[in-house]
């Protein structure tokens, strides 16, 4: 009788462990799935994110593929642990605590194959609006400017011109011309897809130059080297087409490869329009086309200076005496417009003895060689 009681109550135990033993080996079988999915799913996301501009990828997936990754690295580690014991008891110890470890994971490892199948992978890169900062109304176009402006438009629109130089002394109107000709939509939306803009100077900082450049083009800069940021510039180049990159008051050779700017061949519908007060620069810069912007006639520089002077020459309410004071002003302001506006507005409306003070001034300064 004790006999079939023992050996009953063996039975039991044995299909109970029999039963215990399928349910360890469907969880492992579970576990071995999900873990699997994981792997597949972390390696798409990856392959993803270095396909775009990381400025584009989701907080949230830079989150889940670093939990990806240590749920993976926790699976192998204790895979390990196990495969290096010899001894029947470690291993059989090691074993359990890997099927602890693995319960403890399975939630979490259901989750981030869940999560991944809804989480959007990247977020909108922000609109583009750098043209619309561009003053149009108050430029004024006169027979140095137009010429100027047409040959700008003949060499933007000739395919093997990638790199163009504006020359001009300074205070000439380079900039204001740049900006009056790309701030009309009519003149550059059939042109280009995108127009980037940036100042240079004297004494170039690459890394402002780089963050001007990225902030036209939406880019958040992570990088901290001057490399890093230029791979990224230029992978956000690359994924457009017709581009004008122009570049504002280039006093020295610039080298575009270290601001991430693809160099001519490498992206053929891209254009390098830059503004210097040295023609030795287009040259040192290897410019397709130079473009003069010569200083205004003396015709032209009087009427600009009658205007911002508040002079009416035609109704005679100034002194035929204080004209022709303003006259030689004019001309001393060696037809530079922005020289021109300044010492117009400065002596409106002032008597004749200021005039005069100023022109004696001009005559005996080097002034018109520090204006930009």
């Amino acid at each position: 009788m004790a006999t079939l009681i023992v050996a009953g109550v063996s039975s039991q135990i044995v299909l109970a462990g029999i039963g215990l033993a399928q349910i360890i080996r469907e969880f492992h079988k579970d576990f071995e799935n999900e873990m699997e999915a994981l792997i597949s799913s972390q390696d798409y996301v990856q392959r993803m994110v270095q396909s775009k501009d990381t400025a584009e990828v989701n907080d949230a997936v830079r989150k889940w593929l670093q939990d990806a990754d240590e749920l993976i690295k926790e699976k192998t580690r204790l895979e390990m642990e196990v495969q290096t014991k010899k001894r029947f008891f470690q291993r059989l110890y090691y074993s359990v605590r890997k099927l602890i470890s693995r319960l403890k994971m399975i939630s979490k490892l259901k989750a981030l194959n869940t999560k991944v199948k809804s989480m959007p992978l990247f977020i909108p890169i922000r609109p583009i609006q750098v043209m619309k900062s561009f003053p149009v109304g108050n430029f004024e176009y006169f027979q140095s400017t137009t010429e100027a402006k047409d040959k700008l438009m003949e060499a933007l629109r000739d395919d093997t011109c990638h790199i163009i130089g504006l020359y001009g002394l300074r205070g000439s109107g380079k900039t204001a011309l740049v900006k009056a000709v790309f701030g009309e939509e009519a003149n550059y939306s059939e042109m280009f897809d995108l127009i980037v803009f940036a100042t240079v100077s004297k004494n170039p900082n690459i890394g402002r130059i780089q963050a001007e450049v990225a902030d036209c083009l939406g880019l958040k800069l992570k990088e901290n080297s001057d490399v890093g940021r230029s791979r990224r510039i230029l992978s956000r180049f690359c994924s457009h087409k017709r581009v004008l990159v122009i570049f504002d008051d280039v006093r020295a050779k610039l080298d575009l490869g270290d601001i991430g700017i693809p160099y001519k061949g490498d992206h053929k519908e891209l254009k390098v329009l830059f503004t210097t007060p040295d023609q030795q620069v287009c040259t040192s810069m290897d410019c397709d086309k130079e473009v003069a912007l010569h200083p205004l006639s003396e015709v032209d520089s009087w009427k600009l200076l009658k205007k911002h002077a508040g002079m009416d020459e035609e109704n005679n309410e100034s002194s035929s005496s204080l004209l022709n004071v303003a006259r030689e002003v004019a001309i001393e302001c060696k037809g530079l417009p922005g020289k021109i506006k300044d010492v117009g507005s400065s002596l409106k409306g002032k008597p004749i003895e200021e005039w005069e003070a100023s022109l004696d001034t001009l005559r005996h300064s080097t002034a018109s060689h520090q204006y930009t």
